[in-house]
């Protein structure tokens, strides 16, 4: 009893902290607010250090939430996400996205976005707004580098594709800037902003003709195929790591690097969507999906399905009927 009462306190105390040091938001991000299973900082007006950046965030998410990202649009900014681990899917304008581990998405000025699906899943993710335009430069470099940079940013046709992971470490290394400043961390920022930038260019471009097609391995795109064929009786991690030829630790280190989630964690996932797919059907009862997608009992399933979703299969039939 005692310790429960502690780990509570301990709760209020790091929300309280959080709230402080995200400042006064005005974002659609000021409504993620502490709780178990969910982490979130966010750094915007008088707490940014950089007057050139509208908002800094990160967020990590252990368990999904039943709450969307609701659509919204910066008229004079582009807002910039890298994808740390797990899966977001957004859209933005007419056009859907499924970003993971390593992935960066690139919002232009004006561009509506916001989350596809009716819950935030379980990831984490840096992202920023910063304002670029042609006739004032950024602080720190000229004019021309300043054009040069909105130009090459205007100029991806792919806006989803995959990055080094220094990105995420310089991501990292900005927000811990703000969370804990000193004399030059101003200084320390604008470098590592534009570091960021020109990586992101970067990166663009050496990827060329190969953007948007899948970094995944052939052996790992295979068990994919073999996972999704058979949802109901998947094959073990055993059999999975033989047909590749490494061991059962090599196989999970690798799956996780590539995809983005443990070799469990993917093959429940997969086992929820297509639970999502069933449910919406309408003739099928939550324990037909259960016994179908092969989970061991239908508690079990609803555990899995809130994990992923952030709601129950009940809750996701409510909202189903609230719909139509």
């Amino acid at each position: 009893m005692v310790s429960k009462f502690i780990q509570v306190i301990d709760f209020l105390f790091f929300g309280i902290i959080l709230y402080f040091m995200s400042g006064n938001k005005s974002d659609v991000w000021r409504d993620f607010r502490p709780e178990p299973g969910r982490q979130h900082i966010t750094f915007e007006k008088n707490s940014l250090l950089l007057p050139e950046l509208a908002i800094l965030g990160w967020l990590h998410f252990s368990k999904a939430f039943d709450q969307a990202l609701e659509e919204d649009a910066h008229p004079c900014e582009y807002e910039i996400h890298y994808i740390v681990n797990g899966e977001v899917n957004w859209w933005v304008e007419e056009s859907n996205y499924i970003l993971r581990a390593g992935t960066m998405l690139v919002i232009r000025p004006g561009e509506r976005h916001g989350s596809r699906t009716g819950a935030l899943e379980p990831c984490e993710h840096f992202w920023l707004r910063i304002a670029l335009n042609e006739e004032s430069a950024l602080p720190g470099i000229d004019l021309k580098q300043t054009q040069k940079i909105k130009s090459a940013l205007d100029s991806f046709e792919i806006r989803a594709f995959p990055v080094s992971r220094k990105i995420g470490g310089q991501f990292q290394d900005i927000v811990d800037e703000h969370r804990a400043p000193s004399e030059h961390s101003r200084l320390v920022c604008r470098a590592l902003l534009h570091h960021l930038l020109v990586s992101v260019i970067r990166d663009y471009t050496a990827e060329g003709g190969n953007l948007g097609q899948s970094d995944i391995s052939e052996g790992i795109q295979n068990c994919i195929k073999e996972i999704t064929q058979n949802l109901d009786s998947p094959p073990t991690i055993e059999q999975l790591a033989k047909s590749m030829s490494i061991s059962e630790t090599a196989y999970r280190k690798i799956f996780r690097q590539q995809v983005g989630y443990s070799p469990l964690d993917f093959i429940n996932r997969q086992r929820v969507r297509e639970a999502e797919q069933l449910l919406s059907q309408g003739s099928w009862h939550i324990k037909e999906v259960s016994h179908r997608l092969g989970f061991s009992s239908s508690q079990y399933f609803s555990t899995v399905f809130k994990r992923v979703t952030g709601v129950s299969p009940g809750e996701f039939l409510k909202k189903l009927k609230t719909q139509v």
